[in-house]
């Protein structure tokens, strides 16, 4: 007997059940999407009917478009998380809010003016029945990714054949060649940076409102460029968002309000657009912009400057550090007969290539600094010895008998280790973020305790630090370390150099 309230199920069946189950005319009220044909005694999902997409399985329908007898609660639970019904939610979506806006600027309009789908193509006022090629997505896929790591177009065939041996179902039964062409890879990269800037533009001609946001681009303390990114906030739900624009090459002196609103200008933004303006940039190389832009911007009522971040200037003796060690790297690093192993094996070590054209960070590697502080006691006897017939290693000589340049080297003893632990975290593509705040805290407790009460291995060299001969002039003795007489050393220079950045600089 059939209980009140359910119907009973067909005689044919694809749920591979052992026992009758019936139908719940309840749960069309906990799932607005299902439907049930009371002729045929089979369920389907109206999202997943309209929008017929592909589910993971890469079939063109699934057991809800064609209708299924899996009367099973969880069975409807699995669908409602499925990707398929996810993407089907998102392709109406997008339908509906395409015919609003359809609706209200009538049947005329540009192909930039349509929405995007979720594969990035623009759709059209026509009922949504589509059926994404995969393969076509995977080479489409494949090119957006070599454009954003510059591999050379070339490569393509390359790469979806790798992809192919490693099994991608999307390229797998199927020859990509028919899908482009070597000449056509460029077009694709632009067809793709078409329609994100349409996106894009449509994104912040949507917004009431726009915000600009400008940081530094480059390294040191005089940055090459100006990036520009946008915040916006979504009129369907208020949500906020931002977007890169573009970027501004800074050159001698303040970045000009007609380069930011000629960047605006591209995407479509107004200048009485713009709302608010963020900036990392420190208030002296901000200038009166914000003066000058409310002339044109009415609703530019507050300027948001952060504090100006500042670029400590490195003590003179870190430039002539790095510029010791790299001549002595160069001069005996090699392995020849004048090579010394300590130089070569850090260089090995720390694999660096001193044949190229970039300059070498000595003062940030910690095996070059080790080798020079292990070898340092032999090192300069042996350029004293050979300095009569060569100016440059006379210099060298001088330059490693100074005490800030051995004290410098065991300063970095003590605070590069710290440095590199957290550089090996945030050296791979997806770092675990969840180590990086203690580890973050922890690196910057330690240094602050060593600028406290110096590093252990600068105390031991402190302590290690001879006075055997008193100066006649009262100056105070000549200072020796490891048998060698150090230059420019007295009590004086330990605590100018501990006070004046010796302890406070990080490389």
């Amino acid at each position: 007997m059939v209980p009140p309230g359910k119907k009973p199920a067909g005689e044919t069946s694809n749920s591979n059940k052992k026992c009758k189950r019936y139908f719940n005319e309840h749960w069309k009220e906990e799932f607005t999407w299902l439907e049930f044909d009371y002729e045929r005694k089979l369920m389907f999902c109206l999202e997943c009917r309209q929008a017929l997409v592909r589910n993971k399985h890469g079939k063109a329908e699934n057991a809800f478009t064609v209708g299924t007898d899996n009367f099973q609660r969880h069975a409807l639970l699995r669908h409602v998380t499925s990707g398929a019904h996810c993407q089907a939610l998102a392709v109406n979506r997008e339908q509906l809010a395409f015919e609003a806006q359809a609706g209200g600027r009538g049947s005329y309009g540009y192909h930039r003016n349509l929405p995007l789908n979720s594969v990035g193509m623009a759709t059209s006022a026509a009922p949504i029945k589509m059926e994404v090629n995969p393969a076509k997505v995977a080479v489409l896929t494949t090119v957006y990714c070599m454009a954003k790591e510059d591999v050379p177009d070339d490569r393509c065939p390359a790469l979806l054949e790798l992809q192919r041996f490693n099994l991608c179902q999307a390229l797998l039964g199927t020859e990509h060649g028919d899908y482009y062409t070597l000449g056509s890879v460029k077009d694709m990269q632009a067809a793709i940076a078409r329609v994100l800037h349409s996106e894009d533009y449509q994104r912040l001609k949507a917004s009431p409102f726009v915000g600009l946001v400008l940081d530094e681009v480059g390294d040191g303390p005089e940055p090459h460029s100006l990036a520009l990114f946008a915040t916006l906030v979504s009129p369907c739900d208020g949500q906020p968002a931002s977007t890169f624009l573009g970027s501004v090459e800074l050159g001698v002196g303040e970045a000009t309000p007609g380069q930011l609103l000629d960047i605006l200008k591209s995407f479509g933004v107004p200048a009485p657009k713009l709302a608010w303006l963020g900036s990392g940039l420190p208030s002296e190389r901000l200038g009166d912009l914000g003066l000058q832009l409310r002339v044109t911007c009415p609703l530019l009522a507050k300027l948001h400057c952060l504090p100006s971040r500042g670029h400590p200037e490195a003590p003179t003796y870190v430039s002539e550090y790095e510029s010791v060690l790299d001549a002595l790297f160069r001069l005996y690093g090699g392995s020849g007969t004048q090579g010394i192993p300590e130089l070569r094996a850090a260089l090995d070590l720390a694999a660096i290539n001193l044949t190229g054209p970039q300059r070498v960070p000595w003062a940030s590697i910690l095996p070059a600094v080790e080798a020079v502080a292990a070898s340092w006691s032999h090192l300069v006897p042996m350029l004293e010895t050979t300095s009569p017939t060569s100016p440059l290693t006379q210099a060298l000589a001088l330059a490693l008998r100074r005490f800030t340049f051995i004290a410098f080297t065991y300063l970095l003893l003590d605070t590069l280790p710290a440095l590199q632990k957290l550089s090996l975290l945030l050296q791979p593509e997806e770092p675990d973020l969840a180590l990086l705040p203690p580890l973050v805290i922890t690196t910057a407790a330690s240094l602050q305790a060593q600028r406290g009460s110096d590093g252990p291995h600068f105390q031991s060299f402190l302590q290690a630090l001879d006075n055997p001969t008193p100066a006649g002039n009262g100056d105070g003795g000549r200072y020796c370390y490891q048998g060698v007489e150090l230059t420019d050393c007295s009590p004086e220079t330990m605590q100018s150099f501990e006070d004046s950045g010796g302890l406070s600089w990080t490389p």
